[in-house]
This record gives structure tokens, sequence and C-alpha cells, in this order.
């Protein structure tokens, strides 16, 4: 999952969009000036995924392990709502205005690596629940 999110921080670097109107292109990325906030926002929730992660870990104890998988999947899930918003919001705003968009690689990587994100947080989240509690001294 740390991996992932790790990835994930990188698919950041990459681009949203594409538009072409009247013979210019425009490439926008996650940190352009019209994106910035969205573009931190991922970053910071990416990094609190790594952060949840790498205590769970290094502690390994039941408590960080289910931690770990209930933050990782709430943020994972919030995450893929926001890039499918987004995906929907771009494409509508481009055929409203009449030009042209080619959604970003980024985009859809970072799509991707917000599901196996989730999805290894519910596994991690089952792993942490079967696990025996260990005694606190």
């Amino acid at each position: 999952m740390g991996i992932a999110a790790v990835v994930s921080i990188l698919t950041l670097l990459m681009p949203i969009a594409t538009i072409t109107a009247y013979g210019t292109s425009i490439t926008v990325g996650w940190f352009a000036e019209q994106t910035i906030q969205a573009g931190l926002i991922g970053l910071g929730v990416l990094l609190i995924v790594v952060v949840v992660s790498m205590r769970a870990l290094f502690m390994a104890k039941r408590w960080t392990w289910i931690t770990a998988g209930v933050v990782s999947a709430l943020l994972g899930i919030g995450g893929m709502i926001s890039i499918f918003a987004l995906i929907a919001g771009l494409s509508s705003e481009a055929s409203r205005l009449g030009v042209s968009l080619q959604i970003g690689g980024g985009v859809f990587l970072l799509g991707l690596l917000t599901i196996v994100i989730t999805v290894i947080a519910v596994l991690i989240i089952i792993r942490g629940s079967r696990l025996e509690a260990q005694p606190q001294y």
C-alpha cells in the first residue's frame, strides 16, 4: 500500500489533460496555477497513506494495521470519487465549450493506483481483524 502511494505521488507530476482549441494546445498538470489546490490536497492525502502504512509496518500491532487499513480505504474511496468526478467534469466542460480534450495518462494511472490502495487497505483490515490481540505491558 505504501509503495502504491509513493508511485501515486509520482503520477501527480504527470499531465491531467491537454486542451486544444483554435490551433493552440495547453497541457495542465496537478501543480498548474489552476489546479494547485487539488495537487496539494492529493499530495497531502498520499503522504498520510504512506505514514500510516509505515507505522503499521514497523509497529506490527493489531490496532496499527486496522488503523492503516481504515484510513487508507477512506482516503482511497475519496480519491476515486474525486478522480471520476474530475474526468466527468473536464469532459462535459470541453464538450460545452466545443474544444478538444484529451485526458492525461496521469489521471488514469492515479485512478488505477487509488483502486489498488483501496483494495490493499480492505485486505489489511481483514488481516488486522484476524490478528490476535497482543498484551500491552
